[in-house]
């Protein structure tokens, strides 16, 4: 069974006042900040399922992998959830 998945690189940055979402494909940059956060689930769980992106990024395992999974499955929903959920809101407090 052949796929078409399309490619991105992509990046996300979170600040207790700042979320950005940055997804590149070589041709088009796709930016999602806190106020298309719902958006940005929509676009990752396309069509339901996480099979349908290639995502490629920088500590992705251990970081921006995690927000992004509970991002698109709607357990954060605000620039304020993500950064209390990352690793820099835990250390806060």
């Amino acid at each position: 069974m052949k796929r078409n998945n399309q490619t991105y690189v992509y990046d996300i940055e979170v600040y207790p006042n700042f979320f950005l979402a940055l997804f590149y494909d070589g041709q088009e940059f796709i930016q999602f900040s806190a106020n298309s956060i719902t958006d940005l689930a929509e676009f990752v769980k396309e069509n339901d399922t996480y099979c349908d992106k290639i995502l490629i990024g920088y500590n992705n395992l251990t970081y921006d992998d995690h927000l992004l999974v509970n991002i698109a499955n709607g357990r954060l929903k605000t620039t304020e959830e993500i950064y209390k959920f990352s690793p820099c809101g835990k250390q806060k407090g």
